[in-house]
């Protein structure tokens, strides 16, 4: 942008806080650019025009990052349009110089801008001043770029140097320091962050012995169960062997067959109720089998 001697329009260190009211105070919207750095003051109608949320969040970006690649309707690129531009501004007998530039919105809108570009020496730090007129269109615009009558001429040629004030650049020392508070938080959000979730492992690690506990319980109350179910089905074999054998007796010894079946009869719902039996402990077996393998799961993640 060129060196301090080439800036026509300077602003002492003492009178930037009456600089800093004037851009306030504007109707148009002002940004103020450091090379390699982007964006260091705004004011609202700026940070409106950008669809920002705020000054700070407009402050993190430049018009570089703000721009699409390529100025169709220049048939140059953007960063090549702000080079000549720059020196057109600083070449200049006025000390600006004015262009319709195209700029994308921090919510992805591309829109066309009438902007007037100052060099400005700021308290011994190059920047470059802006006053950006948002317009439809390219030939609109172009019927206003010969005319400045709509723009604040005092802002086109800021001069001020004959203020008194210890205030340096406050916006850019408030944006340090909240951007300095905004790091402190987030350091703090993290500790909190790691805190909840050792937290949560330690609830984790409770909530699987409680479970593991259960499933012992629940693993013991099953084997019980069967071992009922195996000897109730041990003693019914036991009485169908007694009964059969009985049978056999009476079959040797020619009683009535009146009593043979009814003794029949008793040895089928025997073998019956065994057969349920069976179904039950087959039941059961599957299921602490089941439990077995949970069991063992259970070990694994403990």
């Amino acid at each position: 942008m060129g060196n301090a001697n080439n800036i026509k329009h300077n602003i002492t260190k003492a009178s930037i806080k009456k600089y800093r009211k004037k851009i306030y105070s504007s109707q148009d919207a002002v940004v103020v650019v450091v090379p390699q750095k982007g964006f260091i003051e705004a004011n609202d109608v700026a940070v409106k025009l950008f669809e920002a949320s705020s000054k700070e969040e407009l402050l993190k970006y430049g018009p570089e990052t703000l721009s699409p690649q390529f100025q169709a309707h220049l048939g140059k690129s953007s960063q090549e349009v702000v080079m000549e531009a720059s020196k057109r501004a600083i070449e200049s007998e006025d000390g600006y110089h004015d262009l319709i530039f195209e700029h994308i919105s921090l919510k992805g809108n591309h829109f066309f801008v009438h902007v007037w570009i100052t060099p400005i020496n700021l308290g011994g730090q190059i920047a470059a001043q802006g006053v950006v007129k948002k317009v439809p269109n390219p030939n609109s615009a172009e019927k206003k770029i010969e005319s400045t009558t709509d723009v604040d001429s005092s802002l086109l040629k800021p001069k001020f140097d004959d203020e008194s004030s210890d205030t340096l650049f406050d916006s850019q020392s408030e944006t340090n320091l909240k951007s300095e508070k905004q790091t402190s938080n987030g350091a703090l959000a993290k500790d909190n962050l790691d805190k909840e979730i050792q937290r949560l492992d330690k609830e984790l690690e409770k909530g699987m012995k409680e479970k593991a506990r259960l499933e012992r319980i629940k693993f013991k109350v099953l084997e019980k169960q069967l071992n009922e179910k195996t000897q109730e089905n041990t003693q019914l074999k036991n009485e169908i062997l007694v009964l059969q054998q009985l049978l056999d007796e009476m079959k040797k010894s020619n009683n009535e067959n009146e009593t043979e079946s009814q003794f029949q009869d008793k040895i089928e719902k025997l073998k019956e109720k065994k057969k349920k039996f069976k179904t039950e402990v087959e039941r059961l077996t599957n299921r602490l089998k089941m439990v077995e393998f949970e069991k063992e799961n259970l070990k694994k993640l403990m």
